[in-house]
């Protein structure tokens, strides 16, 4: 193609098997900000999970899972689901423990959608991640580009890690 015919460039991210001996699927991330449709996630195995990472995460290790594939890059033992209803997902990994495993959402407030995954997943039985007020950036990937460390990042996402009641308490101040 000519550089005038490419419309939609992406960075396109395969989807492993655990042991990376099969490739499960793949998901295009747009790089023109304006796309409206900045995620494709194309399956190749109907009932295998859309998650990136399984080929290096260590289940018997304490497991962070991210929406998006950038965003667990910087934080160590780390999945990304591939969309924002991560635990329908997660129902499809066996080895996955609830209580050694948070779930990092987005951050976004006003997002409804998001806050019912977050009250999904604490229902479920997940630590998730709340996001203290201060931080105005939507994910991971973008405090790292305003400059924040990926260990300070981890850091507060440890520090603000909740369950339970707590978890509820916690995503009841947030939405304020």
């Amino acid at each position: 193609l000519k550089p005038s015919e490419k419309k939609d460039r992406r960075i396109v991210l395969p989807l492993f098997d655990e042991k990376k001996q099969n490739l499960i699927g793949f998901q295009g991330r747009s790089l023109d900000p304006s796309n409206s449709i900045r995620y494709i996630t194309i399956s190749l195995q109907e009932s295998a999970p859309k998650v990136f990472g399984l080929e290096t995460v260590d289940f018997k290790k304490h497991v962070y899972v991210t929406e998006g594939p950038f965003d667990s890059l910087f934080i160590p033992n780390s999945i990304a689901v591939c969309g924002s209803d991560i635990v329908s997902q997660l129902d499809k990994l066996p080895k996955i423990d609830k209580s050694n495993t948070t779930i990092v959402f987005d951050n976004e407030r006003s997002n409804t959608q998001i806050i019912k995954n977050i009250e999904k997943s604490i229902e479920t039985g997940y630590n998730v991640t709340i996001w203290p007020s201060g931080i105005k950036q939507k994910d991971i990937n973008d405090m790292v580009l305003e400059g924040m460390t990926a260990a300070d990042i981890k850091l507060m996402i440890d520090a603000n890690t909740h369950s339970g009641l707590s978890a509820k308490l916690a995503l009841s101040a947030y939405r304020r």
